[in-house]
């Protein structure tokens, strides 16, 4: 499938021969910013122009669970299916890794749902507004791009800073670690 955001709504086609699949109207009450979809093709993680992250059932358009990650845009996001994680970026220059975590019921101690909780994080990460974030598990590393041009290499476990990856002044539009 091929999927795309369209202000509030999510468009889905059938990548073989471009046919509509579905259409999901108003899934957020915001504009989509970025989006991700999980490996199963079950759940889609929507970044929105409020600075929310929200969960959304792939199928149908329904909202799971969500919160008020960041201060500004959700601009990108990088899905890591392995670790259940989620990591964004903002125009607030914030990058969030996002875990979803277990729910216990107070009644009878069983899981029974799962929140996505912010678990680390950049707060000052770029001097401009992230436009591009990047995962690799393999290397333990987590990249972020930035309308400045500063591409910005960090510990994927703790958020520390390595390093920067310099030669270029124009912004960044998108990164991808090689396998």
């Amino acid at each position: 499938s091929i999927v795309a955001a369209l202000g509030s709504s999510v468009w889905v086609w059938d990548a073989r021969n471009g046919g509509l699949q579905r259409i999901l109207r108003d899934v957020v009450s915001s504009d989509i910013c970025s989006l991700a979809v999980d490996a199963r093709g079950r759940k889609m993680f929507v970044g929105c122009q409020s600075g929310e992250v929200q969960v959304v059932n792939f199928l149908n358009g329904s909202a799971v669970r969500g919160n008020a990650a960041h201060a500004k845009d959700v601009s990108a996001m990088q899905l890591v299916d392995a670790d259940g994680c989620l990591v964004t970026g903002s125009w607030d220059r914030r990058i969030m890794v996002h875990c979803e975590l277990p729910v216990a019921s107070t009644a009878t101690g069983l899981i029974t749902n799962y929140e996505l909780v912010p678990v680390r994080s950049v707060v000052h990460a770029h001097r401009k507004d992230i436009t591009c974030v990047a995962v690799s598990r393999e290397l333990g590393l987590l990249a972020s791009g930035a309308a400045d041009g500063a591409v910005m290499v960090w510990d994927f476990s703790t958020c520390h800073f390595e390093g920067s990856c310099a030669g270029h002044a124009s912004e960044v539009t998108d990164l991808a670690f090689m396998p």
